[in-house]
C-alpha cells in the first residue's frame, strides 16, 4: 500500500493494483486514492466494508485459490459471500484472478 500511495503522491493517475496482502485498516484510504486491492479471504473483506467511510466503495480483485494451498478464496460458499457485499454496494469487483487456468470450485 505504501508504494501505491507513494504513487498517487506523485501524481500517477492510471489504474494500481496492490497484489500483496494490505491490512483492512487500509481499505479506506485505498478507496479513497482509487487504489485496487486483493482480497484473499472473506474475513479480511468482511473487516474492511466495516472500516469504508459512508459513501466510499473499495475496489477489489479476488484471488481464488485453484487448487495450489496458499491464498485465496477457497471455495464457492465463500465467493457467494464475496458476491453478497457486492450487491450492496461496498466494494467493486475489478477482476478476478488464479495460477492455475483451470478451476474447480468445491
Amino acid at each position: 500500500m505504501d508504494e501505491a500511495l507513494a504513487l498517487r503522491k506523485k501524481g500517477i493517475l492510471a489504474p494500481i493494483l496492490v497484489l500483496g496482502a494490505s491490512r483492512p485498516e487500509s481499505a479506506a484510504l485505498a478507496a479513497e486514492h482509487g487504489i485496487s486491492v486483493t482480497v484473499f479471504d472473506v474475513a479480511w473483506l468482511e473487516k474492511a466494508k466495516d472500516l469504508l467511510k459512508p459513501g466510499q466503495v473499495l475496489q477489489i480483485h479476488v484471488k481464488v485459490d485453484s487448487g495450489m494451498g496458499r491464498i485465496g478464496v477457497r471455495d464457492k460458499g465463500q465467493l457467494m459471500k464475496v458476491e453478497s457485499l457486492l450487491k450492496r454496494k461496498l466494494v467493486s469487483i475489478s477482476k478476478g484472478y488464479s495460477l492455475i487456468s483451470r478451476l474447480r470450485m468445491k
